[in-house]
């Protein structure tokens, strides 16, 4: 596959951290695609990281991170983790919302009132004093008697311009540190055990770099790896896999991938065929596919990743929606079409009458057609999902005036900032970096980075955790399925009650897109996933 359809299928199945390491090829791009419709980001810059090897940092506990609290209501709320859950998915994440349409009720157009609760509180981080007790502590691969190793791969890309155009954050090891610290003092994993956590800095766009760095950290054998963003491509992943290295990846796996790769790659977020499921049949739940207002629908997708595309196409067939009435594009794999495919795809729906459309490519192709919807002054329905990064907030300040009131399903917690809603995980992560003298978590379109980073370290804790007494790389995968409830700052809510499940998205809701504040914001509280 050629490196730019490396690139495209990587980003369509990632939730966001993966979007950092697309900068640099993005430049290439927009520097020989002059006409690109892509705007350039205007963050401020930040500091990039060099190629210096790995750093090695195991975390003590530090001083004052006890006064760390998830919420002012109650300390409870501030651990880390949950005990594995009997149930499934029944009861969505109770975060607050705004206002909004019924989440559960098909076709439903009518606002609802304002809820306020707030997702129930979170168990502990360390196992408990019970299960402990008189335990004998082995040793094994990653794991010690006194320590649990765990390798993390960042981001090294192109210095303060790069991490500036993607909202790399601007001290990922000073995130990952404080979080680790968090952990170790309240209880550590594993029986008291400490994170013993070692940082590579990886370059994605150098597969010479990806190659050494993922063989340096086979040798290290650590429990798992947890990638940011480094290793973006299932060609790259594919090291960890023939190694026999756990990689929790906050890139979205498709879901062949993950089976195929079992026990050895998995993330706290929705697989890529979930992901546009939870669009297309939550878009019919709301009502979107009704007459008289929906006429007919088009489709803007690639060749990328065929099983989604499926995925679509039989989600439409199930809620009734007619080969008919479909118009279909599909864009050649490429991180950013082609203006000429992307043009003549508007021009293809525009022409046939559709009412509707359902962006299903990348964050930049979506907004490139959108953008050239509006210069040929056609107005339809937008609708989306989390597929392709189209959801975050990184990307929120990109869409043309005409994408306002556009409707998206996403699993994640996206649009919660902007609608003034905190879960107790954004606000422990928030007080943690703070305390840490690190910058806090305060707009969601700057700041989703670091709440990724949060999540991607406590899902690994608590995975660890449910693992028993020694946990073991392998058969902490293999019981993901008997973990329970994962609660998130970002990357959205997910229950683990499946034998073999290695993704999350769990639950999901309606969001929308502002012009006025170029963001999203909820619209529905949180139902099951589709």
């Amino acid at each position: 596959m050629p490196p730019f359809a490396q690139f495209r299928l990587w980003l369509r199945e990632g939730p966001r951290a993966e979007r950092w390491a697309a900068v640099l090829a993005t430049a290439v791009v927009l520097t020989l695609l002059a006409f690109a419709l892509v705007p350039v980001a205007t963050s401020s810059s930040s500091t990039g990281f060099p190629v210096s090897g790995p750093t090695s940092v195991v975390v003590p506990p530090g001083p004052g991170s006890h006064h760390h609290n998830a919420g002012p209501t109650s300390p409870a709320q501030t651990t880390p983790t949950t005990p594995a859950l009997p149930g499934g998915p029944t009861t969505p994440p109770g975060t607050a919302v705004s206002g909004g349409r019924s989440a559960t009720t098909p076709g439903s157009r009518t606002p609802e009132r304002a809820t306020s609760g707030h997702p129930a509180k979170p168990g502990r981080s360390a196992k408990p004093a019970s299960d402990c007790a008189g335990a004998t502590l082995t040793s094994g691969d990653g794991i010690t008697p006194t320590e649990v190793k765990v390798d993390v791969a960042t981001v090294q890309l192109a210095g303060a311009i790069g991490d500036a155009a993607f909202n790399i954050p601007s001290d990922q090891n000073g995130i990952i540190e404080a979080i680790a610290n968090y952990i170790n003092h309240h209880g550590g994993v594993a029986c008291g055990r400490k994170l013993a956590v070692k940082i590579y800095q990886v370059n994605p766009l150098d597969s010479n770099n990806q190659q050494s760095s993922c063989l340096k950290m086979a040798q290290d054998k650590p429990i798992a790896v947890i990638n940011l963003g480094s290793y973006v491509t299932p060609v790259s992943q594919q090291c960890f896999i023939s190694n026999h290295v756990p990689l929790e990846t906050n890139t979205s796996p498709g879901a062949t991938q993950a089976r195929e790769a079992y026990p050895y790659l998995f993330s706290p977020i929705a697989s890529s065929e979930e992901q546009v499921r939870d669009g297309i049949l939550g878009a019919a739940a709301h009502g979107f596919f009704e007459a008289p207002k929906f006429k007919k629908l088009a489709i803007i997708e690639d060749s990328c990743l065929p099983s989604a595309n499926a995925e679509i196409a039989k989600d439409l067939a199930s809620v009734g929606v007619k080969s008919s009435q479909i118009v279909v594009y599909t864009l050649s794999c490429e991180l950013i079409g082609s203006p000429t495919q992307i043009l003549a795809a508007v021009i293809k729906a525009h022409a046939a009458g559709a009412s509707t459309v359902f962006l299903a490519s990348t964050v930049f192709n979506n907004e490139n057609y959108v953008g050239y919807a509006n210069q040929q002054h056609w107005y339809p329905t937008w609708l989306t999902s989390d597929y392709g990064t189209t959801t975050t907030g990184n990307g929120a300040s990109k869409w043309t005036k005409n994408f306002n009131g556009a409707i998206a399903i996403t699993s994640t917690r996206s649009g919660e900032l902007n609608s003034g809603i905190h879960s107790p995980r954004e606000l422990l992560c928030n007080k943690i970096l703070l305390a840490n003298k690190l910058p806090g978590i305060k707009n969601e379109n700057t700041d989703d980075g670091a709440s990724s980073f949060c999540d991607l370290i406590f899902f690994l804790a608590q995975a660890i955790n449910n693992d028993g007494v020694n946990p073991s790389p392998t058969s902490m995968v293999e019981h993901l399925g008997t973990m329970g409830r994962f609660r998130s700052a970002y990357d959205g809510d997910s229950v683990w009650n499946r034998p073999g499940q290695l993704t999350g998205g769990s639950f999901q809701r309606e969001i929308e897109y502002h012009s006025y504040c170029r963001c999203w914001k909820t619209v529905t509280a949180f139902g099951p996933a589709y």
